[in-house]
């Protein structure tokens, strides 16, 4: 009755990343950017993928495509389960609201096509897309960013803003990643 859960083709990802899209931070389980970041602790196997060094079919790095930003990080994590993180690190810029959106959606489009190249299914992963932030630009923008959906696979899918606190660091366990990507039950 049960099939077998298949495990994320972080080897095949490593293999595809000659080009050097892997992040150098994947040893030490984590991913920054001027002084903000997210660490992962307790967590075996976690690939990060830097998405400015991603390039397309065709070889063009994907920040060279005019109005194609993707979001900052996408980290793949093989466990108990399966989980991709689309991250986008608020580096103290005024960003709109919109511009985060697309970014989350760009990079969601990307972790496909990763997946798609490795032969893995999408529909075992948990998709989250976190927004980490250090400084408070004001209630408002995060109320507003919260309310905010990334459409992605015919579904809405909530932005998590979360504050680093630890050193600049927003610390990412297992206990933290299920309780903010697996949906509950309503009683």
């Amino acid at each position: 009755m049960g099939s077998r859960i298949r495990k994320l083709p972080l080897d095949c990802l490593k293999d595809k990343s000659e080009d050097g899209f892997l992040e150098e931070e994947t040893k030490r389980k984590r991913c920054s950017e001027k002084g903000t970041g997210i660490r992962f602790e307790q967590i075996e196997d976690v690939l990060i993928i830097k998405s400015e060094k991603l390039r397309n079919e065709k070889g063009t790095f994907l920040t060279e495509i005019d109005g194609y930003k993707v979001c900052d990080h996408i980290v793949f994590i093989k466990g108990e389960l399966e989980f991709i993180l689309l991250i986008e690190l608020c580096k103290g810029s005024s960003k709109s609201h919109d511009e985060i959106i697309q970014q989350f959606s760009h990079g969601g489009e990307e972790s496909l096509r990763l997946l798609k190249e490795c032969s893995h299914p999408p529909d075992s992963c948990i998709f989250g897309f976190f927004y980490i932030y250090t400084t408070v630009r004001s209630n408002q923008f995060f109320k507003i960013l919260k309310g905010k959906r990334v459409r992605f696979r015919g579904k809405d899918y909530p932005v998590r803003p979360m504050q680093a606190r630890k050193n600049g660091f927003f610390v990412a366990t297992p206990e933290i990643l299920d309780s903010e990507l697996i949906p509950r039950k309503k009683r």
